[in-house]
C-alpha cells in the first residue's frame, strides 16, 4: 500500500493481462475520496483502479511501474511538436 501512495501524478505503469502486450498508462489523477486512481494512455483509454486492486495487482507484477520521472511525457511532447510543426508551411 506505500508504494501505490507514494505514486506521483503521471507516473507511466504498464497493466499487463489487459492486451497480450499490455497497456502502457500515466496516471491522469487520484480522487482520494473514493481511493480511486485514474490511467490514461496515449490513444485516450481510461483504466480505473481502487486503492486496494492496485497495491494488489502491483505485488502480484499485474502492474509494473515504467517510469516515475516525466521523461516519456517529455518525449511524447516532443515527438507531437514535430508532428504538428512538419505541416507547416516553411518561411
Amino acid at each position: 500500500m506505500q508504494q501505490v501512495d507514494k505514486l506521483q501524478h503521471c507516473v507511466w505503469m504498464e497493466f499487463k493481462g489487459v492486451e497480450a502486450q499490455g497497456i502502457r498508462c500515466s496516471l491522469a489523477g487520484k480522487i482520494d475520496m473514493i481511493d480511486k486512481y485514474v490511467f490514461v494512455n496515449y490513444r485516450g483509454q481510461v483504466i480505473e483502479k481502487s486503492r486496494m486492486g492496485l497495491a494488489r495487482e502491483l505485488k502480484d507484477g499485474n502492474v509494473i511501474i515504467i517510469s516515475e520521472a516525466p521523461l516519456i511525457d517529455r518525449a511524447i511532447e516532443t515527438v507531437i511538436g514535430k508532428l504538428r510543426n512538419s505541416g507547416e508551411p516553411n518561411d
